[in-house]
């Protein structure tokens, strides 16, 4: 393999795939006071993200007790 630049090259280039660390680092998704129902559809945020917005919009007591 160390003869062959290319499957040398072929092997980091897979490496890097499966490591996150070359990934960059997964950016902090914030609640924005600008989120909408459609902002939830196209940007696809995190569930916790999602949680929150609904949380804030209608109340964290929001449960059942009747």
């Amino acid at each position: 393999m160390q003869n062959n630049p290319f499957l040398r090259d072929f092997f980091k280039m897979r490496q890097k795939l499966g490591n996150p660390d070359t990934t960059g680092q997964k950016k902090e998704e914030k609640f924005s006071a600008g989120m909408s129902i459609a902002t939830i559809i196209e940007k696809k945020p995190s569930a916790k993200v999602v949680l929150k917005y609904f949380k804030k919009k209608f109340g964290d007591d929001s449960s059942d007790s009747d």
